[in-house]
């Protein structure tokens, strides 16, 4: 008995086809040298990463490597499929976030230091979200302003004006009252402790 495989067209014997259950007559359609070929092509285009969309663009939504594989697999592993929900989860797409963080070129909105700790900075109480800043900024600097522009403002005056050097004029501490003293090196400052404690 013969059979025409679906694949190259060639007339075969019956031996050279797998049998197939699901199949009417129980013979698989395509003949086994195409299915070796065809499995060899598959491995192929999964190891070039155009298995899926056939042009190479099928890559990880999040970290951008390439993954080839099932057509409905949109991230490397787990931790990227997390990354992406939870930058979702602000209203915001993965492309959306990548471009926030492209546009700072690595810096922090608020302190301009670089950063790798970036926070989806977003109020509590209203559930906008503002923009992407440093872990410290997000934790230590925003939260406790509530985001609210009175207490910004407030603190800004604070800052610019403090009320010691506007009645007293300017007065600082002394090593007796702290035992930490703060040091200029480099432009931002840094706390060492007093070597010299009283």
């Amino acid at each position: 008995m013969h059979k025409v495989c679906n694949r190259c067209g060639e007339l075969k014997l019956i031996k050279e086809f797998s049998r197939s259950k699901d199949k009417i007559d129980g013979i698989y359609p395509t003949c086994k040298q195409c299915v070796k070929i065809r499995r060899t092509e598959i491995v192929e285009e999964r190891l070039a990463g155009t298995h899926a969309s056939g042009d190479g663009s099928k890559i990880c939504e999040w970290c951008e490597v390439s993954i080839g594989g099932r057509r409905n697999k949109k991230f490397c592993k787990e931790s990227c499929a997390q990354k992406a929900r939870r930058v979702r989860s602000y209203g915001i797409t993965v492309a959306e976030y990548k471009n926030l963080l492209a546009e700072q070129n690595g810096v922090c909105r608020l302190c301009q230091r670089e950063t790798t700790n970036w926070n989806i900075d977003h109020n509590h109480n209203t559930l906008e979200t503002y923009g992407i800043i440093c872990g410290t900024c997000n934790s230590q600097l925003v939260a406790w302003t509530f985001h609210d522009i009175e207490i910004a403002k407030r603190l800004l005056d604070y800052l610019e004006n403090p009320p010691i050097r506007q009645r007293l004029g300017i007065r600082q501490v002394t090593q007796r009252v702290v035992s930490r003293q703060r040091i200029e090196k480099d432009g931002p400052w840094i706390w060492r402790k007093n070597a010299s404690k009283d």
